[in-house]
């Protein structure tokens, strides 16, 4: 469960990344795939092709959407996470400065050849307490921006 700090952005925010097109593509493939699966079935079964097709594309939006919501940003205060679109699902969690240990990302073939890196920014003091992101277009450049700070080599 997620603790949120806030469910605003701070003026004077600065967004370091966003998920990477691999993310959108794992997690829209099946319900893409069922939509597809939707056509062949409405020309048997209209009733049951739509319910496929209106339950696929409703998730296929959402998944999109909530995707789409997840970034990564810095202001004075620290660093930043924000996710949700629903009401009671949005908010912002994250890291003071004074509290942040390091941010580190995941070298891995795929995040190479796709730019697309997890992200783990850690506290100091609470091992739970720290951001775990996955599939983060430019990470390597939001880890370095946020550890050169902190002052130290990214």
């Amino acid at each position: 469960m997620h603790r949120y700090v806030s469910r605003e952005i701070s003026t004077g925010a600065r967004i370091l990344c966003r998920k990477s097109w691999t993310a959108y593509a794992s997690s829209l493939a099946i319900p893409a795939l069922l939509l597809l699966a939707s056509i062949p079935l409405c020309q048997r079964d209209a009733k049951s092709g739509l319910v496929l097709a209106l339950a696929a594309g409703t998730y296929l939006i959402f998944k999109y959407a909530e995707l789409r919501s997840i970034f990564l940003y810095t202001d004075k205060q620290g660093i930043w996470e924000y996710r949700g679109i629903l009401p009671w699902a949005k908010g912002v969690r994250g890291l003071r400065w004074e509290d942040l240990h390091e941010a580190v990302y995941q070298t891995t073939l795929t995040g190479w050849l796709f730019n697309s890196h997890d992200l783990t920014i850690e506290h100091r003091f609470k091992q739970e307490g720290g951001l775990f992101l996955t599939s983060m277009n430019d990470g390597e450049k939001a880890v370095a921006t946020i550890n050169a700070r902190l002052g130290k080599r990214g």
